[in-house]
């Protein structure tokens, strides 16, 4: 089961102020004019969806969660947006009682492994089996 085409954008975030739009311009045209990554010498190549999670990482000052590198690698090189490892994020909600681990929880985990995502870091695996009492599984 590949729960990943389930994930779905929140739509409670509002344009205030065009701030939004801004930003967005802003991107696209850093894009469009050919900005390098300075950790590969490449031009950024984000997608139209990356695009707009920057922009509203910027509107919102939000950091991000991804496993992206050229969007992770853009938003800090331009912005200084910072990025959370996915599984350090979980644990946060973990922590905070915002998600309730058990077995059926568990699969989702599965399922991100088993659909290629990257390894993340040995510090947060052990506070995750700490946390849950579960093994983090690795294939």
């Amino acid at each position: 089961m590949n729960l990943k085409n389930k994930i779905q954008p929140c739509n409670i975030l509002s344009d205030k102020n065009n701030k939004f739009t801004r930003h967005f311009s802003i991107i696209r045209n850093y894009i469009y004019m050919g900005t390098i990554n300075n950790k590969t010498d490449r031009l950024f190549d984000l997608s139209y969806a990356d695009q707009k999670i920057a922009a509203y990482a910027l509107t919102y000052n939000f950091g991000i969660s991804s496993t992206d590198n050229d969007l992770i690698e853009f938003l800090k090189q331009a912005f200084d947006v910072e990025n959370y490892s996915p599984l350090a994020l979980l644990t946060t909600w973990i922590k905070a009682g915002f998600v309730n681990w058990n077995k059926e929880s568990q699969s989702f985990i599965e399922d991100w492994i088993k659909s290629g995502e990257p390894v993340q870091s040995v510090t947060d695996i052990t506070e995750f089996e700490k946390l849950t009492e579960y093994t983090y599984p690795i294939l």
